[in-house]
């Protein structure tokens, strides 16, 4: 059984899990973004916020605070439950 707040590697991706669920293999989280929610991808850079990306949803809108990389800089959500692209509304463009 997996409990929301859980942490997983998947594909050296590093996921959290939003809802609980019992593991099922067609389950897995990139199959299923209404369970798991990706934190850093395999790609993400070590020691940098991960690259932003597009939320499907309320269960993985950034939370206030949240920082990302896009287009070259670092961002920090001012606001609850953001869907917005860093740059538009929604975010801090924080100094280099």
């Amino acid at each position: 059984l997996w409990q929301a707040g859980q942490v997983a590697t998947y594909s050296n991706a590093v996921y959290v899990c939003v809802q609980a669920h019992h593991a099922q293999a067609a389950w897995r989280p990139p199959i299923v973004p209404a369970l798991w929610r990706l934190v850093r991808a395999a790609t993400d850079t070590p020691g940098q916020p991960p690259a932003w990306r597009q939320p499907l949803g309320a269960h993985d809108a950034y939370a206030k605070g949240a920082r990302v990389t896009h287009a070259g800089a670092v961002w920090a959500s001012t606001i609850a439950a953001n869907v917005w692209e860093p740059g538009v509304t929604g975010w801090t463009k924080e100094a280099p």
